[in-house]
């Protein structure tokens, strides 16, 4: 499923256009609703009794107007982009994880149910540690990168890289915590260093033939030249 995010009309991405708009809305039901009271109150009404159905009125005209002018498309805007951040999250190719209080695993995405193969009713409400180890987020600073062993379903451990940040959330710490594999890139890394030993012990060993067949070169020139000195002798 793709979701489509469409920007906030003009007067919307101002807050004080937005209260203007809001103040305009409720000023304008507002002059309608009591040019309208005396065609639907009776005269024998008291002023207490007219300013409650005034504010009734009120209330019941301007909500509807201001649901359509501001919240509806308010709303819309923080589903669409909400639908677009869960999809992102989702669709992300490195594991991210959001941890509450006391490091319990809130949620985590696919990709990080697929990093460590496990299932979703597995993780949630358990200590991260049950993942990695040896992560502490709470001695850590935010925006850090950390480089630690992680810990699959079958026990099986592998190299990561973390990153995290922490959210607002009052007096409760909270975190998302981004994980890459880095078992690929770490095997990458190792072939390359052993292809640069293996030419650089392939350069060595023809260094070496070389210094051998030039060793011998003269050697041989030597001798010949011993030769030619004791035949004109």
């Amino acid at each position: 499923m793709s979701y489509r995010y469409s920007s906030p009309p003009r007067f919307l991405r101002s807050p004080g256009r937005l209260l203007t708009v809001m103040l305009l809305a409720i000023f304008v039901v507002e002059v309608g609703v009591m040019r309208a009271l005396p065609y639907l109150l009776p005269q024998s009404l008291n002023s207490q009794t007219e300013a409650v159905v005034d504010a009734c009125l009120l209330a019941l005209v301007s909500a509807p107007v201001l649901w359509w002018i501001l919240v509806g498309p308010l709303r819309r805007i923080a589903l669409a982009e909400i639908a677009r951040s869960e999809t992102i999250v989702a669709n992300a190719s490195e594991g991210i994880i959001s941890i509450g209080a006391q490091g319990k695993i809130e949620s985590i995405n696919r990709s990080g149910l697929q990093l460590f193969a496990i299932e979703l009713t597995d993780v949630i409400d358990h200590s991260i540690k049950k993942l990695i180890p040896n992560l502490d987020i709470g001695e850590q600073a935010p925006n850090q990168q950390l480089y630690l062993n992680a810990r699959r379903s079958d026990g099986i451990h592998f190299p990561v890289s973390i990153s995290f940040s922490k959210l607002p959330n009052g007096q409760w710490r909270k975190y998302v915590v981004i994980i890459h594999d880095l078992t690929e890139t770490i095997k990458a890394e190792q072939e390359r260093l052993l292809a640069v030993r293996e030419k650089e012990a392939l350069r060595s060993q023809q260094m070496t033939n070389l210094a051998q067949l030039a060793t011998g070169v003269a050697h041989e020139v030597r001798n010949r030249n011993r030769s030619n000195e004791t035949g004109r002798l």
